[in-house]
């Protein structure tokens, strides 16, 4: 993707086959075990590139292609992708076959799922019907981050990349940040938005920038904008070797025409995998749906399904007392007709630290936060309220990470290895890291999902983190 690029400049991404999969696997694996010598030794793009990318035979070759039809090139340090912008790619030669695996028009707007649950918005002081919701100060001590921000763990050094369709007014986010006491955002956003944006692309950027950003006060967020096929912001974002996480609440919807760009992005996993990136995907909405439109079909989210992110589910959140939402009280699994929070069985296999838990596929989600409307956000000079939806569960799971990477003072890559581990152990009386959701379903109006049940679930994954035990487990 290229800053500044007009929408109406043709844009074309090549996906490009790598090298030396199995040597790849072996890499993720060694990173994250603790015996080896390659444990948490982290790829920049550029290594990754050299070891695991297309060879340069194969780049000049399809840039060569390119360049003859027009292109102007913009090659991925990872080697994964080329992009094309300003000319119009002709027919894939017979002979470049073997070396491409997509060639996506990144002018043709994929449909986008919005995991964004939008109430009535009004000023923040006036909740919809006297309902629950957080002020920042109230979400941080509600699940425990509060005590390490008081440390001085509050994000600094890291940078978080969320995937948008189109920019944020920094007046609003800086109101935000004044109205909460909050510092002042580092906030950069790039790239250049398509033209059929409308107010939840506005509201999806947000939230997932407000509220990654409340999490993690001092980390840096970038907002990589969208033309709108995901897969141009992702690369943009997985390229850049400064950003340590990545959140993500848009996905194509899982249809024949959008399998390029669902297989594009699984593969850009595996490279922020390798590098130490970690990526948080939201769940989605739809409980056991992973399509509702146009006709309704069970399944998971297409990015969440990845063995190489964290699908963040949801959940509902009560105070222990109305007048206090400093305190942990409860949770139950997020519904609210027919939405709730996605999860459910996808067709990728089981990854090994899944091992136990049933079945022989990839299950989603791995853990949860709060998805019910309870996030207030800036919109036009106010404070708002409120939103919710597994999107904004994602952005502050971003944030949660942004805090444990400085806390440890190295990325903390995929986390799903790790959580798994504490979570068996949680289950079998060990410390608790995790508040364990046992009430409600996914189950919706549209579909019979699954209940929340103690230890692992196919509806709020291990639950929620009980922050202070989580980060001290870490």
């Amino acid at each position: 993707m290229i800053a500044g690029v007009p929408p109406s400049v043709a844009a074309t991404l090549v996906g490009l086959r790598g090298r030396d999969e199995l040597g790849l696997r072996a890499l993720l694996e060694a990173q994250q075990d603790p015996a080896s010598p390659e444990y948490r030794r982290w790829l920049t793009p550029r290594e990754f590139g050299r070891r695991f990318g297309a060879s340069p035979r194969d780049l000049k070759s399809v840039e060569r292609w390119l360049r003859a039809d027009g292109c102007r090139i913009k090659r991925s340090a990872g080697r994964q992708q080329v992009e094309c912008v300003g000319g119009q790619p002709s027919v894939l030669p017979t002979a470049l076959a073997p070396l491409v695996e997509d060639v996506i028009d990144l002018d043709a707007p994929a449909e986008l799922e919005h995991k964004l649950d939008v109430s009535s918005l009004r000023p923040s002081s006036l909740a919809p019907n006297g309902d629950f919701f957080f002020a920042p100060q109230e979400y941080v001590g509600f699940y425990g981050f509060a005590g390490l921000q008081a440390a001085g763990i509050n994000g600094t050094g890291q940078r978080i990349g969320i995937v948008g369709t189109v920019p944020v007014d920094p007046a609003d986010v800086a109101l935000f940040r004044t109205h909460y006491g909050l510092p002042a955002l580092d906030l950069e956003q790039v790239g250049t938005p398509g033209s059929n944006v409308d107010e939840n692309d506005l509201l999806e950027a947000i939230l997932d920038v407000t509220w990654s950003g409340t999490v993690a006060p001092g980390a840096a967020v970038t907002l990589s904008i969208t033309s709108g096929t995901v897969v141009d912001a992702i690369t943009y974002l997985v390229n850049r070797s400064d950003v340590s996480i990545l959140s993500l609440s848009l996905s194509p919807v899982p249809n024949k025409r959008n399998r390029p760009l669902i297989r594009q992005s699984l593969t850009l996993f595996k490279q922020a995998a390798s590098q130490g990136q970690t990526v948080l995907i939201a769940s989605g909405d739809f409980g056991p749906l992973a399509i509702v439109s146009p006709k309704l079909k069970r399944g998971v989210d297409p990015y969440a399904q990845s063995p190489f992110v964290t699908g963040v589910g949801g959940t509902t959140p009560s105070s222990s007392s109305p007048a206090d939402a400093f305190t942990y009280g409860s949770e139950v699994v997020w519904q609210d007709g027919n939405e709730a929070s996605g999860g459910g069985r996808s067709r990728l296999a089981r990854p090994k630290w899944q091992k136990g838990l049933g079945g022989n596929k990839r299950s989603v989600p791995d853990v949860s936060l709060a998805a019910a409307a309870v996030y207030p956000i800036p919109r036009n000079g106010a404070v708002v309220c409120c939103v919710g939806g597994t999107s904004a569960a994602a952005p502050a799971w971003a944030g949660l990470v942004a805090m444990l990477n400085q806390q440890n003072g190295t990325r903390a890559g995929l986390l799903n290895p790790k959580l798994y581990e504490l979570g068996k152990a949680q289950a079998k009386g060990g410390t608790v890291v995790f508040h364990d959701i046992i009430e409600g379903s996914n189950t919706t109006t549209q579909a019979k999902g699954f209940p929340a049940k103690p230890g692992y679930d196919l509806a709020t994954g291990w639950g929620s983190p009980n922050v202070p035990a989580l980060f001290a487990a870490y």
